[in-house]
C-alpha cells in the first residue's frame, strides 16, 4: 500500500492509504521449494546455460596444446559463460511479468526494432499498413470473439464488476485480495488482466436528480428540493473539473491453434508443460496432430466457451463479484478504444440500442421489389 495526502476544505491536510493489489500469482515450487523465478523463466535460462556450458568446452579444447599456457583457455571460456548466465539472469530480474516470460520481452523487443518507421492504411504490403498493429483478423460476432491476424488464435473475455470496497477495513479488503488472487491462481490456462476507464457523462450524473425534482415529496419539502437541485448543478461541474472516470475491468483468454493441437494427443500434452523442451515438444506434438483446418477451428470455438464459463464462475464465486461474458460489440470497442482513446458510436435500426454489428440478413423474403 502507499499513502497519499489530501486537502479538505478547512485546508487541513489528511494521511490516506491508497490499496492497490501489487501482483497476481505466485513463484513455482519444486519439491516443495519455493522459487523466486517461475518454470516459465527457465525456457530462458536452461538454453542459455547449455550454450554456456558448450562455449566453455570449445574454448577449452582450442588451448590443450599450448603447454603452461593451457590454462588460459578454461578461463576465457568461464569468464564468457559466467557473463552469459549474468545477462540472463539480468534479463529475467527487469523483464515486466505481465507478458508472462522473459523470451516473450526480448521478441517483442526484436519486432518493435524491426517495424519500419511509417506506416500508412493504403498500403498493399502487411508490414507497412497500420492496421497490422492491432493483429485483429476477423471478429467472429457468433463466437464472441476476436480472431488475430497472425496466429488465428481466438480471443475473448469476461467483463468483471468488482465488490463495493468503499467503506471496507484494511483486513476486509487484504481478504478480498486474496481470494481474488488465489482464485485467478487456480486457473490453469493464460489469463491477462485488463482495465480500461471511461470518462463520466455529467448530463448522465444530472439526470438523476431531474427526475427526482418531479417527485412529490421533494416538491412537498422546500429543504429537501434545494437539496436535490444543488447535487444536480455541482455535482456534474465538479466531476467534469476532476475528470472523474468509471474503471471497469475485463479479464481475457485466448486459445491458439497449437493448444487443441496439444490437447489431441491427450496425456503426452502434458510434454508441453516441460521447462526448457517443452516449447520443442509442443511444436512437434502441433505437426503431428493430423487434424484439419475445420476441426481446428471448431474445437478453438468450444475450447475458448469453457475457458470463459470456467473464468465466469470462478469470478461469482466471489463474494459481491460479478462477471458476464463480453460480446463482440464491447470487444470491438475495447480495440478501438485501446488504440485511438475513442469509441465510434453506431446507431441500431430501432434506435435503442447500440450495436457495431447487426444480424439483421441484407436480403429477405418480401424485401425485394418485384418487377416485371
Amino acid at each position: 500500500m502507499s499513502d497519499n495526502t489530501i486537502t479538505d476544505n478547512t485546508g487541513r491536510s489528511h494521511q490516506i492509504s491508497r490499496r492497490v493489489l501489487d501482483a497476481v500469482g505466485a513463484d513455482d515450487e519444486i519439491m516443495g521449494v519455493q522459487l523466486h523465478v517461475s518454470l516459465e523463466d527457465l525456457k530462458l535460462f536452461v538454453p542459455v546455460g547449455f550454450i554456456a556450458v558448450l562455449t566453455f568446452l570449445i574454448i577449452s579444447s582450442l588451448t590443450t596444446d599450448l603447454g603452461q599456457y593451457a590454462i588460459i583457455g578454461p578461463i576465457i571460456g568461464g569468464i564468457i559463460a559466467v557473463v552469459l548466465l549474468l545477462v540472463t539472469a539480468a534479463i529475467i530480474y527487469i523483464a515486466p511479468r505481465n507478458l508472462q516470460a522473459p523470451h516473450k520481452w526480448l521478441v517483442s523487443i526484436a519486432q518493435y526494432y524491426r517495424a519500419p518507421e511509417t506506416m500508412t492504411v493504403f498500403s498493399n504490403d502487411p508490414h507497412q499498413n497500420s492496421a497490422s498493429l492491432t493483429n485483429v483478423g476477423k471478429i467472429r460476432a457468433e463466437s464472441a470473439a476476436i480472431q488475430r491476424a497472425d496466429d488465428r488464435s481466438l480471443v475473448a473475455g469476461v467483463s468483471v464488476t468488482p465488490a463495493n470496497m468503499a467503506l471496507a477495513t484494511d483486513s476486509e479488503w487484504n481478504s478480498m485480495a486474496n481470494n481474488f488472487r488465489d482464485t485467478l491462481d487456480a486457473i490453469e490456462f493464460p489469463l491477462q488482466i485488463h482495465s480500461s476507464s471511461r470518462a463520466i457523462d455529467p448530463d448522465r450524473i444530472a439526470g438523476v436528480y431531474t427526475d427526482r425534482l418531479n417527485d412529490p415529496d421533494v416538491q412537498a419539502i422546500p429543504a429537501l428540493q434545494e437539496m436535490v437541485e444543488t447535487y444536480r448543478d455541482e455535482l456534474p461541474r465538479e466531476f467534469e473539473q476532476r475528470g472523474t472516470s468509471i474503471r471497469q475491468y475485463q479479464i481475457l483468454v485466448e486459445v491458439s491453434e497449437l493448444d487443441v493441437q496439444i490437447d489431441s494427443h491427450g496425456r503426452l500434452s502434458k510434454l508441453a508443460d516441460l521447462p526448457g523442451i517443452g516449447i520443442f515438444l509442443s511444436e512437434i506434438l502441433g505437426v503431428t496432430s493430423g487434424m484439419s483446418a475445420a476441426d481446428i477451428e471448431r474445437e478453438q470455438v468450444q475450447e475458448l466457451r469453457e475457458r470463459l464459463l470456467t473464468v465466469r464462475r470462478a469470478i461469482n464465486s466471489l463474494d459481491g463479484c460479478s462477471a458476464s461474458i463480453l460480446t463482440a460489440d464491447e470487444l470491438a470497442d475495447l480495440v478501438e478504444e485501446h488504440w485511438s482513446g475513442e469509441r465510434t458510436h453506431y446507431a441500431d435500426t430501432d434506435a435503442t440500442t447500440d450495436r457495431r454489428f447487426n444480424e439483421f440478413p441484407v436480403v429477405t423474403v418480401g424485401s425485394a421489389e418485384q418487377r416485371p
